[in-house]
């Protein structure tokens, strides 16, 4: 049932014309997004290399948390600012189903992914399954669905589950999350000396990529990378 509802939302879609998400104009539109409206997005332009939070200087080498404990995770991408236009994007897509908008910020992240490195996998964060049937789809694997196919890079979906019902994180603060998330995912697979990407709509404190790349290097990843839209 999940799948054919995602599937008619995916349909209605298609057969409209093709428009920007946001100001919905109809000229020059590519990845659902007008050139105005691509070059208006709050870009991340100086993201600390570690965590990918936005440094104040461009001399800053890492942001002042990175300076004080680096997370476990061993780089972050995030092209984009989780503010205005983007806030609206992810919100849309996440809790009003706007599968469109995927496609609008999949092409920025495929852009900001620029020369990094490539890993072996990719896996998207995991909802707890009854989010999942309650949402009928997986926002991380919408997102980073044709960025893993135009890369040819194996896209993971079943490798991690997350095991245990977790509150909404937006409610919580740094330290909550990170008791929240405590051994709220379980890698099924062995992943010896694999070199992994996960990926996840926004980035916060980085409590959830903290606590997945935590369980990907027990069961033997060698390198985790944080990738995600955008960074709060």
């Amino acid at each position: 049932m999940l799948a054919v509802n995602q599937s008619l939302r995916q349909l209605g879609e298609f057969l409209l014309a093709p428009a920007c998400v946001l100001c919905g104009a109809e000229q020059d539109v590519r990845n659902n997004l007008c050139p105005g409206c691509a070059q208006d997005l709050p870009w991340n332009r100086n993201p600390c290399p570690r965590c990918a939070n936005p440094l104040p200087r461009t001399d800053s080498p890492l942001c002042a948390e990175c300076l004080k404990r680096f997370p476990r995770f061993d780089s972050a991408c995030a092209p984009l600012l989780y503010q205005d236009t983007v806030q609206r994007l992810v919100r849309d897509l996440k809790f009003h189903g706007r599968l469109v908008n995927a496609s609008a910020l999949s092409a920025q992240i495929r852009a900001g992914l620029g020369a990094a490195a490539r890993p072996d996998l990719i896996i998207p964060v995991p909802l707890h399954r009854s989010r999942l049937r309650q949402r009928g789809f997986n926002q991380a694997t919408e997102l980073i669905r044709p960025i893993a196919q135009a890369l040819r890079i194996p896209l993971e979906g079943h490798i991690c589950q997350r095991v245990r019902v977790t509150c909404e994180q937006t409610r919580l603060n740094g330290a909550a999350r990170r008791r929240n998330l405590r051994d709220a995912f379980r890698v099924s697979e062995q992943l010896d000396g694999a070199r992994v990407a996960i990926f996840d709509d926004v980035m916060t404190t980085g409590a959830t990529a903290n606590e997945l790349t935590r369980a990907l290097k027990r069961a033997g990843a060698a390198t985790v990378h944080a990738w995600c839209v955008a960074r709060a």
